[in-house]
């Protein structure tokens, strides 16, 4: 599934042109709902996205938390329309939308691999430390051997 089939039945659901430069609520909301399918189902960059419906990365991120914030809690007609739109995309993608990976399984692994990181920094750290340690002592058993004691 391509981000331009995405934007096509956000058209199609929302009877309106996502494309068409406004700021009418209506079509601010049904942006946010496009840009939060897209990222739910991980099929596109921010910027990729971005670039469906002429926008810039940052446009999609406030986008997406204006749907997580506001319209998810507060506009149920909207909610309504993204049920809609999350069905037809999981049906079209012939996978239930449980299956794919969510934004907070990636998160959860990218925080991981930090603390990985930063342990392995701090081994590597420790280990520097035992090897300046022991040239040094060899440096003066050298020294000790050079003058006779």
């Amino acid at each position: 599934m391509d981000l331009n089939q995405i934007k096509e039945i956000v058209n199609e659901i929302t009877g309106l042109e996502i494309t068409h430069n406004s700021r009418i609520p209506d079509y601010v909301y049904a942006r946010a709902m496009f840009y939060k399918v897209c990222r739910d189902y991980n099929l596109g960059t921010f910027q990729s996205i971005a670039n469906i419906v002429d926008k810039n990365h940052a446009t999609i991120v406030h986008g997406v938390n204006l749907f997580d914030d506001w319209i998810s809690k507060h506009e149920p007609n909207y909610i309504e329309m993204y049920d809609t739109i999350n069905k037809k995309v999981a049906s079209l993608c012939k996978r239930e939308a449980k299956k794919f990976k969510s934004r907070d399984y990636f998160k959860s692994k990218y925080i991981k691999s930090i603390h990985l990181n930063r342990s392995l920094i701090k081994q590597n750290q420790q280990l520097k430390e035992i090897l300046k340690n022991l040239n040094e002592h060899n440096n003066k058993n050298w020294s000790n051997r050079e003058l006779g004691r």
